[in-house]
């Protein structure tokens, strides 16, 4: 199949990337405020990643003679 050139970030990648943002926003106390973006940033990287994995399926299906249907 042809690739789509639709770059899928890593969860990995999404989950330091959310953590730090939420970190730098929050202005908690510092214990409480790890914990919670800890449990965010592992829920929002998640949806992130699903999203961009259906993105990432439109893309590769978006013209007839690429589509797996």
């Amino acid at each position: 199949m042809a690739d789509s050139q639709f770059a899928r970030p890593e969860l990995p990648q999404l989950i330091a990337t959310i953590r730090s943002d939420l970190l730098t926003r929050f202005q908690q106390d510092v214990v409480l405020r790890r914990m919670d973006a800890e449990v965010y940033s592992r829920v929002q990287a998640a949806a992130v990643h699903t999203l961009s994995g259906y993105i990432d399926y439109l893309a590769r299906n978006m013209l007839p003679a690429m589509c797996d249907e």
